[in-house]
């Protein structure tokens, strides 16, 4: 009888042992899952910011190139101006209508038109460049970014 109370009372000691023990680990687990749900928002959190520097990304690629299509049309405008100057002096000169004074003043148009034309053409040639230079630019931050997300994955 005294061995039977003997090992009931070494079951006893073992079964608050395994109840710490299950307690100690379901604690450990809740933390777990906390830590785990942490780490869910900073991944969240990671690829939110991904898509916001591809944005950006993105509307910088196309600035540079907005500002040439704008720059391009006005070209186009003034180069259409021009044409129809150097058409409207030709059709003068073709009736022979005495009207010299005139003629000169369409000239005189017709030339600060090309000056313009080639002031815009100027304006193109340079927003090219710094197109190009913001293309570079671009692609040195894209491979930054790589870097830095290659970095990021590694950590992970």
């Amino acid at each position: 009888m005294h061995r039977y109370h003997c090992e009931l009372k070494n079951f006893r000691e073992k079964e608050k042992q395994l109840e710490t023990s299950c307690k100690e680990k379901t604690e450990y687990l809740e933390k777990m899952i906390q830590r785990n749900e942490r780490y869910k928002q900073d991944v969240e959190r990671f690829y939110e910011r991904k898509r916001h520097l591809d944005l950006i990304e993105m509307l910088e690629a196309k600035r540079p190139w907005v500002e040439y299509e704008n720059v391009r049309q006005e070209y186009e405008e003034v180069k259409l101006a021009r044409d129809r100057v150097k058409e409207e002096v030709r059709k003068l000169k073709e009736g022979q209508i005495p009207m010299t004074r005139r003629i000169e003043e369409i000239e005189r148009q017709r030339h600060i038109l090309e000056a313009q034309i080639k002031e815009k053409a100027t304006d193109i040639k340079e927003t090219s460049q710094k197109c190009k230079q913001k293309q570079d630019i671009i692609e040195r931050k894209d491979k930054q970014v790589r870097f830095c997300i290659e970095i990021f994955t590694v950590l992970i």
